[in-house]
């Protein structure tokens, strides 16, 4: 009986093994088995009339790697748990149709301004002279940041106003984004406050605005995004026909405060319930060891979503092939110099684990702090300037990269701080006191005379939406000018002193708008570190980015990519 036993289980064991086999050679060589049903379809241009037509019907569709990782309606946070008012005008806003009475556009092609319009109406405080500040993020294949704009209307003529030809529309406003990539984008516009004063009205006398970070009626809306031309039915094609040169000065540094918004993306890299590499999912090891916390900082052990930077109509030096930069030989001692905050203190960081300490084959490198800000840090920052050039020799030559930005807009403008304030004695709004210490800071930076001296712009401060990691205190506001909007403002401010002192400018902000979900991570997730720091991803971004500079300002005819 057992040996009649064992011969049927022998049978199955072997119907079972040929039926895997069978299956997962079926698997490797057809690629379209490998794929999924597709969770979106990429219109293809048509042939006639315009894309951007809401009535225009996808004539074709085709599917690509990369529709199997775009994200969808809550794969990212949304709200994370912070206390929030109810006296909100969330409930008051909606879309509307655009200043020609058209709906919004719902289909759009790769590449164009999308605009959707939202208005506040049915309630007093819409019409307020405070405007609202609005979150905007849209993801898919990719995520980016979006600007938010007052709504305007063309002005009756008027022979005795020469002038103006628009008026705004108070409590109107326009979201406009630049979709990069063909596919589903799902667009979120989150009111953050309701009535904001002016950034020159800072800081208040009186209580500061909290947060609200509702969604506005009407959002998520989803967008399809057509491709400019004919999609390849091959998946392999974005990847094998990659010709893009390498980023030049014109790809890494500004010519606006917002130029950056529109060179690059954050593109979905992996995610993890959508692998189709194993076919048998049980087969995966969840062993404790394959959780950490450096993967639930880069997303593997979090949101199981990872996302690469990538520019528009460059590539980016990798990480090998910016340390092989730092190797090429020296006619002069370098010194790469950091100024800024923590933020500036962990790329110099990270600048150093690249190459070790060995400054026989390494430039030399240093930093500067500006924590507790620029009103109070300027003395000791002379001091440590005049140092580096007093011993510097005929053979030193300076790169700086420096920042100024998060310290100051806490201490300068917000009441939580106001003490420090009241001793330096300095009434004048915050704005207006940060535009004298960067300057003061620019002059002492170029009395080096640096061969490269760069401006790069603050992060996206205090992000609310779209964060997570930490408990946020139930019963405590998060008041302006906590908030991402200050960094922006502050980094216009920036923008116009670096222009005046022909400082060049590298974009941090736009950078790092769209990644709220990617932030330092420590064992206790303070929400102060957690609220300023970026990741690890992000930092060597900007890495990448200062380097390939330096390179660029060798004038080095043969770059190492």
């Amino acid at each position: 009986m057992s040996t009649y036993f064992v011969a049927f289980a022998f049978i199955i064991w072997t119907l079972a093994l040929w039926r895997h086999v069978s299956r997962r050679a079926a698997f490797i060589s057809d690629p379209d088995r490998r794929l999924p049903s597709p969770l979106w379809h990429v219109p293809v241009a048509s042939s006639h009339g315009d894309h951007n037509d809401p009535m225009t019907t996808p004539t074709n569709v085709s599917r690509t790697v990369e529709s199997l990782l775009s994200l969808r309606v809550g794969d990212l946070p949304g709200y994370t748990g912070w206390a929030r008012p109810v006296g909100t005008l969330s409930p008051y806003f909606r879309q509307v149709s655009d200043a020609h009475g058209r709906p919004t556009r719902t289909i759009v092609t790769v590449g164009r301004v999308w605009t959707v319009r939202v208005a506040c109406t049915g309630h007093v405080r819409c019409f307020r002279p405070q405007r609202a500040i609005l979150d905007v993020r849209a993801y898919g294949p990719s995520v980016v940041a979006g600007m938010v704009v007052p709504s305007r209307v063309r002005r009756a003529y008027d022979p005795s106003n020469t002038t103006a030809s628009h008026d705004t529309i108070p409590g109107y406003y326009d979201v406009q984004i630049v979709f990069p990539d063909a596919g589903v984008y799902h667009v979120e516009v989150v009111l953050a406050f309701s009535n904001a004063p002016a950034w020159n009205e800072f800081p208040l006398a009186g209580p500061e605005p909290d947060y609200e970070g509702y969604l506005l009626p009407d959002f998520p809306l989803t967008v399809v995004v057509d491709p400019v031309e004919l999609v390849s039915e091959d998946p392999t094609t974005h990847a094998s026909q990659d010709n893009r040169p390498v980023c030049t000065n014109a790809d890494l540094l500004e010519t606006s405060p917002t130029s950056a918004i529109i060179k690059g993306r954050w593109r979905v890299s992996d995610k993890v319930q959508d692998r189709r590499l194993v076919e048998d999912a049980y087969e995966i090891d969840h062993s404790p060891s394959n959780i950490s916390r450096t993967g639930y900082e880069q997303g593997v052990n979090s949101l199981g979503i990872t996302m690469a930077f990538e520019y528009q109509k460059c590539k980016l030096a990798t990480v090998h092939q910016s340390k092989r930069i730092l190797m090429v030989p020296k006619t002069k001692d370098w010194y790469i110099l950091f100024v800024g905050d923590s933020n500036m203190r962990a790329q110099h960081l990270t600048f150093q684990s690249w190459h070790g300490r060995d400054r026989n084959q390494y430039p030399q490198s240093g930093y500067i702090s500006t924590a507790k800000g620029l009103a109070k840090q300027l003395p000791q920052i002379r001091e440590k300037l005049s140092a580096l050039k007093k011993h510097a020799t005929n053979r030193t030559e300076f790169y700086v990269l420096f920042n100024a930005g998060l310290h100051d807009i806490a201490r300068l403008c917000s009441r939580k701080w106001s003490h420090e304030r009241f001793n330096n004695g300095d009434t004048r709004p915050c704005v207006e006191q940060y535009r004298q210490h960067l300057g003061e800071l620019i002059n002492g930076i170029k009395d080096l005379s640096p061969k490269l001296a760069v401006l790069q712009t603050t992060i996206a401060g205090w992000p609310k939406w779209g964060n997570f990691g930490f408990a946020w205190p139930p019963s405590q506001g998060q008041p302006l000018p906590f908030h991402s909007s200050t960094c922006q403002s502050f980094n216009e401010i920036a923008w116009e002193e670096a222009t005046k002192a022909d400082i060049s400018v590298m974009d941090a902000y736009w950078l790092t708008v769209p990644r709220p979900d990617h932030r330092q991570v420590d064992n206790e997730n303070a929400i102060g570190k957690h609220m300023v720091h970026v990741g690890p991803e992000i930092h060597s971004v900007m890495q990448r980015k200062w380097i390939s500079l330096i390179e660029i300002a060798l004038g080095n005819d043969n770059p190492v990519m």
